[in-house]
């Protein structure tokens, strides 16, 4: 039956693997609603941030109140996800158990999408059988199972069109054609304004392309320029809006120092410091309310350039923690620790498996000359750089995961892998 040509056909269906993936993750969730969504603290672990300017633009207070109080205008977040939620808020009701399972459907649905680039990767540039696998790897991916029931949030759509977008880097890579600069140009600006962090690898993938086309008859400078404006004017209206609102230039996010300042202190304990926040500390959130969210993040800058000034080791210390964390799941070691956290402890092998999987198999890559291995490399090295100064979450490093995975099956399948599918 295992050998038959219509199980093979079953076995190497995107369409399949997409379903079962779907099917995995909503049946994760269904588990997961009574631990991870119990409406406490007025349902803030639905959407977080997100979810509370959700709230304000489908109550008709446009963009706004990030946190438990009405603050006015906020730049706290960027607008996609927030809108795409305050539609779901109009259509089944505020924080309401249709609109959550709405919004874990599209969840499910944003990562199981994510084996078709996967597949298609490792399909061109290390032959079927690496595609196949890793369409099949990401389906059981446990992280990716888990952040997709238990976040409402940006992270699963962002990792898809950070894959997507490796997609049509590569594809630019080998057709620069004007059509394409402009979907490239169209889908980066889709990305940004789902999550910035996605500009920290946007100038070292297009100077890759430009470094493989700049000797080609096919490289024309005019569309590329063109799709550049066409980014420009997709962002303008947000950083407009903010210009205007705030009076200031905030080009995508304002939350940049506070996020800083609750991870880099001397306070003992874990990476987040909650005292600090002011989504979980009534004092902070008194203050936040007080000062208004300009002034209070100059507050949180302030803060930042006083500790690294007077603290430059620990701040140095924490940053390589971060690091660490990010690749090893490693933060803290003490057996209080590790007993305290059960799943930090658990994470731990499992990230360090990945990882170590993942080099070796973006090692192979390169030594087969594989045209993706620099697109992967910059990726892996830029996304994650402003997240050591933050938080090395297992949500915050999930848009990356695609591609380790991809690695990692790269490694543990180089038998099967295509010696030179594209060269570099």
């Amino acid at each position: 039956m295992l050998d038959s040509p219509g199980f093979r056909r079953w076995f190497r269906s995107p369409w399949v693997m997409f379903a079962v993936a779907v099917g995995l993750r909503l049946l994760v969730a269904y588990f997961l609603i009574p631990i991870r969504y119990t409406g406490e603290n007025d349902h803030f672990s639905f959407g977080h941030e997100m979810g509370r300017v959700a709230r304000s633009i489908a109550l008709g207070e446009g963009f706004s109140s990030p946190l438990h109080e009405p603050t006015g205008p906020t730049a706290w977040v960027t607008p996609v996800w927030p809108y795409l939620l305050a539609f779901v808020f109009r259509m089944f009701g505020i924080y309401s158990q249709a609109s959550l399972w709405c919004m874990l459907i599209l969840n499910a649905v944003f990562s199981a999408a994510t084996c078709w680039p996967l597949i298609r990767i490792g399909r061109k540039y290390f032959g079927d059988a690496v595609g196949i696998a890793a369409g099949w790897s990401w389906v059981f991916f446990p992280y990716a199972i888990f952040v997709s029931a238990n976040w409402i949030w940006d992270t699963t759509l962002t990792a898809l069109l950070l894959m997507y977008l490796l997609v049509l880097t590569l594809q630019l890579e080998e057709k620069p054609t004007p059509g394409g600069w402009y979907g490239y140009a169209a889908l980066w600006g889709l990305a940004i304004l789902t999550n910035p962090i996605v500009l920290s690898v946007l100038p070292f993938w297009t100077a890759w392309v430009y470094l493989r086309l700049r000797h080609k008859t096919s490289w024309r400078l005019f569309p590329a320029a063109s799709a550049a404006a066409l980014l420009l004017v997709i962002l303008a209206p947000w950083c407009i809006r903010n210009a205007v609102v705030f009076h200031r230039w905030i080009p995508l996010r304002s939350n940049f120092w506070l996020e800083v300042r609750v991870r880099n202190s001397l306070l003992p304990g874990e990476a987040f410091q909650g005292q600090l926040h002011p989504s979980e500390s009534p004092q902070e959130m008194a203050r936040f309310a007080r000062l208004g969210e300009l002034a209070y993040m100059d507050d949180a800058r302030r803060e930042v350039l006083t500790f690294v000034q007077t603290h430059p080791g620990t701040f140095l210390w924490l940053t390589f923690k971060r690091v660490l964390h990010a690749w090893t799941g490693i933060w803290d070691l003490s057996p209080g620790f590790l007993l305290g956290n059960i799943g930090e402890a658990l994470n731990i092998p499992f990230t360090m498996v990945v990882s170590w999987w993942a080099f070796r198999g973006l090692c192979l890559a390169f030594r087969r000359k594989a045209a993706c291995a620099w697109p992967l490399l910059l990726a892996l090295f830029s996304v994650p750089l402003l997240y050591y100064l933050t938080e090395t979450s297992l949500r915050y490093r999930h848009p990356l995961d695609p591609m380790l995975v991809l690695l990692a099956v790269v490694w543990l399948f180089r038998g099967k892998a295509s010696e030179v599918a594209q060269p570099a």
